[in-house]
């Protein structure tokens, strides 16, 4: 655990786990209950990461610096910081690897466009499926 930026582990399911930063586990978890209360059963499918991980990640997605999927430079994510989660609905990460889904084609992204903010998340303008407390 670093001093810097502390974690939290959150449960997902039974069988997994989410790791956030501390200063966001209880909104996550607030937000996650209240999306399954709408019978919205969204789940982490990437949180924290390493830098070590985020260097791995971009050096597959963006080969000779062209991404096929959006990633961030290593050093920039917010995974990183613990301060973001990719969504997932029904074991797919939500809309991937599109920056938005059409209304009513996905409830996960329905749901979290209309209620993230109220718990301090913002989506990323090119990615449908992460949320972070910055929006980037």
């Amino acid at each position: 655990r670093s001093t810097l930026f502390p974690y939290t582990t959150l449960f997902r399911s039974l069988a997994d786990t989410a790791k956030v930063n501390s200063l966001i586990a209880e909104k996550i978890k607030q937000m996650m209950e209240a999306a399954h209360a709408a019978g919205v059963n969204i789940t982490p499918e990437s949180d924290f990461r390493s830098s070590a991980d985020q260097a791995a990640l971009y050096e597959q997605n963006c080969p000779g610096g062209t991404c096929s999927v959006a990633t961030a430079k290593p050093g920039t994510s917010q995974h990183e910081r613990g301060l973001a989660v990719d969504w997932g609905l029904n074991g797919q990460t939500i809309c991937f690897p599109n920056a938005t889904c059409p209304a009513g084609s996905n409830a996960g992204y329905d749901w979290l466009m209309a209620n993230a903010k109220t718990y301090g998340f913002y989506k990323l303008d090119s990615e449908a499926w992460h949320f972070s407390t910055s929006g980037f």
